[in-house]
């Protein structure tokens, strides 16, 4: 897991099962998924534009579908959350 609080967080994973990393940038509040040529592919705020508690994200390929989903989930603070995102349509 990686703790995301008030710095931004930078990752590389595939998304989308395509074989190339996506960048993904993630705030306390926001999570933004870049293509590997720098467009903006989506940005989310996983527990609404008014969490301020921070999030800890993670990868994996939960569904087995050869993509990797986002795992987010809150920091101690606030409520015990954990969401599951599916982006590889988000293109």
């Amino acid at each position: 897991m990686t703790r995301v609080s008030a710095v931004r967080t930078v990752l590389e994973t595939d998304i989308d099962g395509n074989g190339a990393n996506e960048t993904v940038v993630a705030d306390k509040t926001t999570v933004k998924i870049y293509n590997i040529d720098g467009t903006m592919r989506v940005s989310f705020s996983p527990f609404g534009d008014k969490w301020k508690n921070g999030m800890e994200i993670a990868f994996g390929d939960v569904n087995n579908d050869g993509a990797n989903e986002i795992v987010v989930g809150a920091n101690a603070g606030g409520q015990p959350l954990v969401k599951i995102f599916n982006l590889a349509a988000a293109r």
